[in-house]
């Protein structure tokens, strides 16, 4: 693994990828079914899964389009993202943003990249499942939950051995191997796993290695949500060993 920090933005190979502050989310209630209005003191668990668990990504020309689309979306909607992941059939948003740009940003990124890959490939219908997965973190538990579980994903899902060596998710940043954007948040989101730096990253990879993501009913219901589960269906595998 080298030490030399690369961007995440990597438009040279066809990919692309505010002031920190000590965070306090504060959570009031829960996502309805109607107009989803997202507070921006909260932050939110989103995830967005292929229609009837197709992949969103075919190859890294797609992947590339989509990553681009993210950092044009979250630039331009101000999110504050603490952990992010793509897979083939899904993507993971640990993230907060300004009242109703959540709702509008996930609109732009998802519109947007189905249409490009429609195109691309020639297909048409729907490419996401008809609503993406948004749930509020109950407390800072939460949170650390969900940050350890996204940029654990690629392992959870076999896609990699490494979570260094999937290039399309927050860890690498998170870990230091890469210079984040301005949208993904990484002082604020090891704030939650400790004061200092080494030491939250420490704690972070620990958990990632492991598996041992933190016991969290936000992440039993991510998990029903990547297996297309509906609501109150347990999953088999254990939430504490996730992977």
């Amino acid at each position: 693994m080298s030490d030399t920090k690369t961007s995440v933005c990597r438009l040279s190979d066809n990919r692309c990828a505010k002031t920190a502050q000590r965070p306090s989310p504060s959570y009031r209630r829960d996502v309805g079914r109607g107009l989803r209005v997202f507070d921006d003191e909260w932050i939110f668990h989103l995830v967005a899964k292929g229609n009837n668990g197709e992949a969103i990504v075919r190859d890294d020309l797609d992947r590339g389009m989509f990553v681009w689309r993210l950092d044009t979306v979250a630039t331009e909607h101000e999110w504050e993202i603490f952990a992010w992941c793509l897979m083939d059939t899904h993507a993971h948003f640990v993230l907060r943003a300004p009242e109703g740009a959540a709702s509008a940003g996930m609109q732009e990124l998802l519109g947007g990249h189905a249409r490009g890959v429609n195109a691309r490939h020639g297909r048409v219908g729907h490419l996401f499942r008809n609503r993406f997965f948004a749930k509020p973190m109950a407390d800072d538990a939460h949170v650390v939950a969900s940050i350890a579980y996204v940029d654990r994903n690629p392992v959870k899902h076999g896609a990699s051995t490494e979570p260094a060596a999937w290039r399309d998710s927050s860890y690498r940043a998170h870990m230091g191997i890469e210079t984040e954007p301005s949208w993904l948040v990484v002082e604020q989101a090891l704030a939650f796993f400790a004061r200092d730096v080494a030491v939250a990253r420490e704690a972070l990879a620990r958990l990632v290695f492991s598996g041992h993501v933190p016991v969290s009913d936000t992440i039993t219901e991510v998990q029903r949500f990547e297996e297309g589960l509906p609501p109150g269906i347990l999953v088999p595998s254990a939430v504490a060993t996730s992977g």
